[in-house]
Protein backbone atom coordinates (compact mmCIF):
# COMPACT_ATOMS: atom_id res chain seq x y z
CA UNK A 1 0.00 0.00 0.00
CA UNK A 2 1.53 3.31 -1.08
CA UNK A 3 1.94 6.19 1.34
CA UNK A 4 0.06 9.37 0.48
CA UNK A 5 2.18 12.28 1.65
CA UNK A 6 -0.26 15.24 1.39
CA UNK A 7 -2.66 13.82 4.04
CA UNK A 8 0.37 13.14 6.27
CA UNK A 9 1.43 16.77 5.83
CA UNK A 10 -2.06 17.98 6.79
CA UNK A 11 -2.09 15.68 9.82
CA UNK A 12 1.36 16.86 10.89
CA UNK A 13 0.32 20.53 10.58
CA UNK A 14 -2.81 19.92 12.67
CA UNK A 15 -0.91 18.06 15.41
CA UNK A 16 1.93 20.63 15.41
CA UNK A 17 -0.42 23.60 15.85
CA UNK A 18 -2.41 21.71 18.49
CA UNK A 19 0.66 20.91 20.61
CA UNK A 20 2.19 24.39 20.31
CA UNK A 21 -1.11 26.03 21.18
CA UNK A 22 -1.71 23.72 24.13
CA UNK A 23 1.76 24.10 25.67
CA UNK A 24 2.04 27.86 25.12
CA UNK A 25 -1.50 29.18 25.46
CA UNK A 26 -3.75 26.65 27.21
CA UNK A 27 -1.71 24.63 29.71
CA UNK A 28 0.27 27.46 31.46
CA UNK A 29 -2.81 29.34 32.74
CA UNK A 30 -4.60 26.08 33.57
CA UNK A 31 -1.65 25.05 35.73
CA UNK A 32 -1.57 28.50 37.29
CA UNK A 33 -5.20 28.41 38.33
CA UNK A 34 -4.93 24.78 39.40
CA UNK A 35 -1.94 25.54 41.64
CA UNK A 36 -3.19 28.80 43.12
CA UNK A 37 -6.87 28.14 43.27
CA UNK A 38 -7.37 31.84 42.61
CA UNK A 39 -9.71 33.10 39.91
CA UNK A 40 -8.03 36.47 39.47
CA UNK A 41 -6.98 37.54 35.96
CA UNK A 42 -3.49 36.61 34.82
CA UNK A 43 -1.22 39.63 34.89
CA UNK A 44 0.95 40.22 31.87
CA UNK A 45 4.53 40.81 33.04
CA UNK A 46 6.32 43.98 31.99
CA UNK A 47 9.67 42.42 32.78
CA UNK A 48 11.37 41.42 29.52
CA UNK A 49 13.51 38.95 31.44
CA UNK A 50 10.52 37.03 32.72
CA UNK A 51 10.86 34.22 30.18
CA UNK A 52 8.05 31.94 31.23
CA UNK A 53 4.92 31.10 29.25
CA UNK A 54 2.66 32.28 32.07
CA UNK A 55 4.26 35.74 32.07
CA UNK A 56 3.52 36.22 28.37
CA UNK A 57 -0.23 35.65 28.36
CA UNK A 58 -2.95 38.33 28.24
CA UNK A 59 -5.11 39.18 31.23
CA UNK A 60 -7.43 36.21 31.21
CA UNK A 61 -9.70 35.13 34.02
CA UNK A 62 -10.22 31.51 34.97
CA UNK A 63 -13.56 31.44 33.13
CA UNK A 64 -11.87 32.93 30.04
CA UNK A 65 -9.27 30.21 29.76
CA UNK A 66 -11.82 27.48 30.41
CA UNK A 67 -14.06 28.85 27.65
CA UNK A 68 -11.11 29.14 25.25
CA UNK A 69 -10.02 25.58 26.05
CA UNK A 70 -13.49 24.16 25.44
CA UNK A 71 -14.07 26.08 22.20
CA UNK A 72 -10.62 25.16 20.87
CA UNK A 73 -11.15 21.45 21.50
CA UNK A 74 -14.65 21.45 20.03
CA UNK A 75 -13.31 23.06 16.85
CA UNK A 76 -10.33 20.72 16.72
CA UNK A 77 -12.48 17.59 17.20
CA UNK A 78 -14.89 18.73 14.47
CA UNK A 79 -11.94 19.54 12.19
CA UNK A 80 -10.33 16.14 12.74
CA UNK A 81 -13.66 14.34 12.29
CA UNK A 82 -14.41 16.04 8.97
CA UNK A 83 -10.86 15.45 7.75
CA UNK A 84 -10.99 11.73 8.53
CA UNK A 85 -14.52 11.25 7.19
CA UNK A 86 -13.71 13.04 3.93
CA UNK A 87 -10.77 10.63 3.50
CA UNK A 88 -12.42 7.33 4.43
CA UNK A 89 -15.90 7.94 2.98
CA UNK A 90 -16.30 6.62 -0.55
CA UNK A 91 -17.32 9.57 -2.74
CA UNK A 92 -20.05 7.54 -4.42
CA UNK A 93 -20.05 4.64 -6.86
CA UNK A 94 -22.56 3.90 -9.59
CA UNK A 95 -25.05 1.26 -8.39
CA UNK A 96 -24.53 -2.17 -9.95
CA UNK A 97 -28.03 -2.34 -11.43
CA UNK A 98 -29.36 -3.23 -14.91
CA UNK A 99 -30.44 0.37 -15.41
CA UNK A 100 -26.78 1.41 -15.48
CA UNK A 101 -25.27 -1.74 -16.99
CA UNK A 102 -27.77 -1.99 -19.84
CA UNK A 103 -29.13 1.57 -20.12
CA UNK A 104 -32.69 0.56 -19.27
CA UNK A 105 -33.88 4.13 -18.75
CA UNK A 106 -37.27 3.83 -20.39
CA UNK A 107 -36.85 7.07 -22.35
CA UNK A 108 -39.13 7.15 -25.37
CA UNK A 109 -37.69 7.93 -28.78
CA UNK A 110 -39.82 11.07 -28.91
CA UNK A 111 -38.44 12.39 -25.60
CA UNK A 112 -34.90 11.45 -26.55
CA UNK A 113 -35.14 13.31 -29.86
CA UNK A 114 -36.63 16.31 -28.12
CA UNK A 115 -33.80 16.38 -25.61
CA UNK A 116 -31.16 16.14 -28.34
CA UNK A 117 -32.79 19.04 -30.18
CA UNK A 118 -32.67 21.14 -26.99
CA UNK A 119 -29.04 20.21 -26.40
CA UNK A 120 -27.98 21.05 -29.94
CA UNK A 121 -29.85 24.33 -30.45
CA UNK A 122 -28.46 27.06 -28.17
CA UNK A 123 -31.09 29.50 -29.47
CA UNK A 124 -33.85 27.66 -27.63
CA UNK A 125 -35.26 29.19 -24.44
CA UNK A 126 -34.30 26.31 -22.16
CA UNK A 127 -36.20 27.71 -19.15
CA UNK A 128 -39.48 26.76 -20.84
CA UNK A 129 -38.34 23.11 -20.88
CA UNK A 130 -37.44 22.84 -17.19
CA UNK A 131 -40.28 20.43 -16.32
CA UNK A 132 -39.38 18.18 -19.24
CA UNK A 133 -35.67 18.07 -18.34
CA UNK A 134 -36.29 17.47 -14.62
CA UNK A 135 -38.33 14.32 -15.16
CA UNK A 136 -35.75 12.64 -17.42
CA UNK A 137 -33.63 9.91 -15.74
CA UNK A 138 -30.52 10.97 -17.71
CA UNK A 139 -29.96 14.33 -19.38
CA UNK A 140 -26.26 14.55 -20.18
CA UNK A 141 -25.15 13.20 -23.55
CA UNK A 142 -21.86 12.86 -25.43
CA UNK A 143 -21.04 15.87 -27.58
CA UNK A 144 -19.81 13.77 -30.49
CA UNK A 145 -22.95 11.75 -31.30
CA UNK A 146 -25.43 12.70 -28.54
CA UNK A 147 -25.32 9.12 -27.29
CA UNK A 148 -25.49 8.04 -23.67
CA UNK A 149 -22.25 8.44 -21.77
CA UNK A 150 -20.59 5.05 -21.33
CA UNK A 151 -17.43 4.37 -19.35
CA UNK A 152 -15.32 1.78 -21.12
CA UNK A 153 -13.08 1.37 -18.07
CA UNK A 154 -15.93 0.56 -15.68
CA UNK A 155 -18.19 -0.99 -18.37
CA UNK A 156 -21.18 0.97 -17.14
CA UNK A 157 -23.34 3.88 -18.28
CA UNK A 158 -22.78 7.12 -16.41
CA UNK A 159 -25.53 8.89 -14.48
CA UNK A 160 -25.76 12.66 -14.75
CA UNK A 161 -22.81 14.47 -13.10
CA UNK A 162 -20.77 11.26 -12.80
CA UNK A 163 -17.23 11.22 -14.14
CA UNK A 164 -14.42 8.70 -14.28
CA UNK A 165 -11.43 9.46 -12.05
CA UNK A 166 -8.17 8.20 -13.51
CA UNK A 167 -6.51 8.42 -10.09
CA UNK A 168 -9.15 6.28 -8.37
CA UNK A 169 -9.75 4.23 -11.54
CA UNK A 170 -13.53 4.29 -11.11
CA UNK A 171 -16.56 6.42 -11.88
CA UNK A 172 -17.55 8.86 -9.13
CA UNK A 173 -21.07 10.18 -8.55
CA UNK A 174 -21.28 13.99 -8.78
CA UNK A 175 -17.53 14.14 -9.00
CA UNK A 176 -16.09 17.52 -8.02
CA UNK A 177 -12.36 16.82 -8.19
CA UNK A 178 -9.68 14.46 -6.94
CA UNK A 179 -8.13 16.01 -3.85
CA UNK A 180 -4.57 14.91 -3.04
CA UNK A 181 -4.83 16.45 0.45
CA UNK A 182 -7.37 13.83 1.47
CA UNK A 183 -6.09 11.15 -0.94
CA UNK A 184 -9.63 10.71 -2.19
CA UNK A 185 -12.08 12.00 -4.74
CA UNK A 186 -14.60 14.60 -3.62
CA UNK A 187 -18.02 13.45 -4.75
CA UNK A 188 -21.65 13.02 -3.78
CA UNK A 189 -21.11 11.04 -0.57
CA UNK A 190 -18.26 13.02 0.99
CA UNK A 191 -18.68 16.54 -0.38
CA UNK A 192 -20.33 17.72 2.84
CA UNK A 193 -17.43 16.38 4.92
CA UNK A 194 -14.96 18.08 2.59
CA UNK A 195 -16.84 21.39 2.76
CA UNK A 196 -17.08 21.24 6.57
CA UNK A 197 -13.39 20.36 6.74
CA UNK A 198 -12.68 23.67 4.99
CA UNK A 199 -15.08 25.49 7.33
CA UNK A 200 -13.57 24.12 10.54
CA UNK A 201 -9.98 24.40 9.30
CA UNK A 202 -10.54 28.08 8.54
CA UNK A 203 -12.43 28.71 11.80
CA UNK A 204 -9.77 26.93 13.86
CA UNK A 205 -6.95 28.88 12.19
CA UNK A 206 -8.66 32.22 12.84
CA UNK A 207 -9.45 31.21 16.45
CA UNK A 208 -5.84 30.16 17.15
CA UNK A 209 -4.41 33.34 15.60
CA UNK A 210 -6.77 35.62 17.52
CA UNK A 211 -6.27 34.00 20.93
CA UNK A 212 -2.50 33.58 20.43
CA UNK A 213 -1.92 37.11 19.16
CA UNK A 214 -0.53 38.58 22.40
CA UNK A 215 1.71 35.57 22.90
CA UNK A 216 2.89 35.91 19.30
CA UNK A 217 3.79 39.59 19.73
CA UNK A 218 5.99 38.77 22.71
CA UNK A 219 7.74 36.07 20.70
CA UNK A 220 9.43 38.88 18.74
CA UNK A 221 10.93 40.59 21.78
CA UNK A 222 14.76 40.66 22.15
CA UNK A 223 16.15 37.17 22.70
CA UNK A 224 17.53 36.80 26.22
CA UNK A 225 17.23 33.08 26.75
CA UNK A 226 18.14 31.17 23.57
CA UNK A 227 16.83 27.88 24.90
CA UNK A 228 13.46 29.42 25.75
CA UNK A 229 13.29 31.14 22.36
CA UNK A 230 13.91 27.90 20.46
CA UNK A 231 11.66 25.73 22.63
CA UNK A 232 8.77 28.22 22.89
CA UNK A 233 8.91 31.47 20.90
CA UNK A 234 10.16 29.96 17.66
CA UNK A 235 7.47 27.26 17.76
CA UNK A 236 4.80 29.89 18.41
CA UNK A 237 5.98 31.89 15.39
CA UNK A 238 5.99 28.77 13.19
CA UNK A 239 2.49 27.76 14.34
CA UNK A 240 1.22 31.28 13.67
CA UNK A 241 2.70 31.23 10.17
CA UNK A 242 1.01 27.89 9.47
CA UNK A 243 -2.33 29.29 10.66
CA UNK A 244 -1.87 32.52 8.68
CA UNK A 245 -1.12 30.63 5.49
CA UNK A 246 -4.08 28.31 6.09
CA UNK A 247 -6.39 31.24 6.78
CA UNK A 248 -5.55 32.93 3.48
CA UNK A 249 -5.57 29.75 1.38
CA UNK A 250 -8.66 28.24 3.00
CA UNK A 251 -10.53 31.53 2.89
CA UNK A 252 -10.16 31.62 -0.90
CA UNK A 253 -10.83 27.91 -1.35
CA UNK A 254 -13.89 27.88 0.93
CA UNK A 255 -15.37 30.93 -0.81
CA UNK A 256 -14.93 29.14 -4.14
CA UNK A 257 -16.68 25.98 -2.95
CA UNK A 258 -19.50 27.89 -1.25
CA UNK A 259 -20.07 29.64 -4.58
CA UNK A 260 -20.21 26.24 -6.30
CA UNK A 261 -22.57 24.85 -3.66
CA UNK A 262 -25.17 27.62 -3.76
CA UNK A 263 -25.10 27.55 -7.57
CA UNK A 264 -25.42 23.75 -7.83
CA UNK A 265 -22.12 23.31 -9.64
CA UNK A 266 -19.04 21.17 -9.27
CA UNK A 267 -15.49 22.16 -10.13
CA UNK A 268 -15.70 20.06 -13.30
CA UNK A 269 -18.98 21.68 -14.30
CA UNK A 270 -17.60 25.16 -13.71
CA UNK A 271 -14.75 24.43 -16.10
CA UNK A 272 -17.23 23.16 -18.67
CA UNK A 273 -19.38 26.26 -18.25
CA UNK A 274 -16.43 28.45 -19.25
CA UNK A 275 -15.57 26.24 -22.21
CA UNK A 276 -16.74 26.50 -25.78
CA UNK A 277 -20.23 27.76 -26.54
CA UNK A 278 -21.75 24.34 -27.25
CA UNK A 279 -20.48 22.88 -23.98
CA UNK A 280 -21.82 25.82 -22.00
CA UNK A 281 -25.28 25.39 -23.51
CA UNK A 282 -25.30 21.66 -22.73
CA UNK A 283 -24.32 22.41 -19.15
CA UNK A 284 -27.11 24.96 -18.76
CA UNK A 285 -29.66 22.41 -20.02
CA UNK A 286 -28.48 19.76 -17.54
CA UNK A 287 -28.27 22.41 -14.81
CA UNK A 288 -32.06 22.84 -15.02
CA UNK A 289 -32.33 19.39 -13.45
CA UNK A 290 -29.97 20.08 -10.54
CA UNK A 291 -30.53 23.73 -9.62
CA UNK A 292 -32.98 24.09 -6.73
CA UNK A 293 -32.28 27.73 -5.87
CA UNK A 294 -29.65 29.00 -3.43
CA UNK A 295 -31.25 27.64 -0.27
CA UNK A 296 -32.36 24.39 -1.91
CA UNK A 297 -28.85 23.80 -3.23
CA UNK A 298 -27.42 24.22 0.27
CA UNK A 299 -29.97 21.77 1.66
CA UNK A 300 -29.13 19.31 -1.10
CA UNK A 301 -25.46 19.25 -0.05
CA UNK A 302 -25.67 19.90 3.71
CA UNK A 303 -29.09 18.53 4.64
CA UNK A 304 -31.65 20.31 6.88
CA UNK A 305 -30.44 23.64 8.24
CA UNK A 306 -30.06 22.31 11.80
CA UNK A 307 -27.50 19.76 10.57
CA UNK A 308 -25.46 22.05 8.33
CA UNK A 309 -22.48 22.22 10.70
CA UNK A 310 -22.72 18.62 11.90
CA UNK A 311 -20.51 16.04 10.10
CA UNK A 312 -23.29 13.58 9.28
CA UNK A 313 -24.70 12.48 5.94
CA UNK A 314 -27.34 14.88 4.58
CA UNK A 315 -30.84 13.43 4.48
CA UNK A 316 -31.40 13.93 0.76
CA UNK A 317 -33.98 12.07 -1.33
CA UNK A 318 -31.50 11.38 -4.12
CA UNK A 319 -28.75 8.77 -4.18
CA UNK A 320 -26.27 10.65 -6.32
CA UNK A 321 -27.43 9.29 -9.66
CA UNK A 322 -30.11 11.99 -10.02
CA UNK A 323 -32.36 9.28 -11.37
CA UNK A 324 -35.81 8.50 -9.87
CA UNK A 325 -35.38 5.81 -7.21
CA UNK A 326 -38.59 4.13 -8.37
CA UNK A 327 -37.04 3.51 -11.78
CA UNK A 328 -33.92 1.99 -10.24
CA UNK A 329 -35.97 -0.18 -7.88
CA UNK A 330 -38.06 -1.43 -10.78
CA UNK A 331 -35.05 -2.44 -12.84
CA UNK A 332 -33.30 -3.99 -9.83
CA UNK A 333 -36.01 -6.64 -9.49
CA UNK A 334 -34.48 -8.47 -12.40
CA UNK A 335 -31.09 -8.76 -10.69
Amino acid sequence: MSVSYPPLAVSFAMIFVYLVYMFNVIIPPLLFFSGSGVGEPLALSNDASADTPISLLPKWSQSDIITITVVFHVLFILLATCFVRSMITHPGRIPDLPIWREAEFGISEKDNNKLITILQDDRIDISSHRDFVVRLPVVERKKKDNGLRFCTSCSIYKPDRAHHCSRCNQCILRMDHHCPWIANCVGFMNYKYFLLFLVYALTSSVFVLSTMFVRLIHAFRPVIDVVFFVSHDLLVIMAALVCLFMTIALGIFLSFHLYLTVNAMSTIELREKKNIRETKHRFLVAHLKFDKGYYGNLVHVLGPIYTWLVPIQPNTVLDGTYCPSSLQQTTSKGV
